[in-house]
């Protein structure tokens, strides 16, 4: 068996962009932070990140492009982002290629 990595990241509650407050907090901020810091200082170390929990709140697809733009920000040229949620791997699973 092959070693791999990855990184766990969860609940995000991502909204249609990354300015957007819930309650005063601007979650789009905090994930673009960590996405920073992930792309700065692991990403070359790493196979690949999972997120779990709640990535957008409420699932419409103006929170899910939202979420897809803030991807981009990865150093990797090809990254594969999978989310899941309660154990189910969401249907909306992205490959972002910059």
């Amino acid at each position: 068996m092959e070693d791999f990595s990855f990184i766990q990241i969860t609940d995000h509650h991502l909204l249609e962009s990354e300015e957007a407050l819930r309650d005063g907090f601007c979650p789009g901020h905090a994930f673009r932070m960590v996405m920073w810091h992930i792309s700065q200082n692991v990403a070359d170390k790493v196979d690949f990140v999972i997120s779990t929990g709640d990535l957008v709140e409420p699932e419409i697809d103006a929170h899910y492009r939202g979420a897809v733009k803030l991807l981009v920000i990865l150093a990797s040229p090809h990254y594969r982002y999978v989310h899941v949620h309660d154990g189910v791997l969401t249907s909306r699973v992205y490959k972002v290629v910059i």
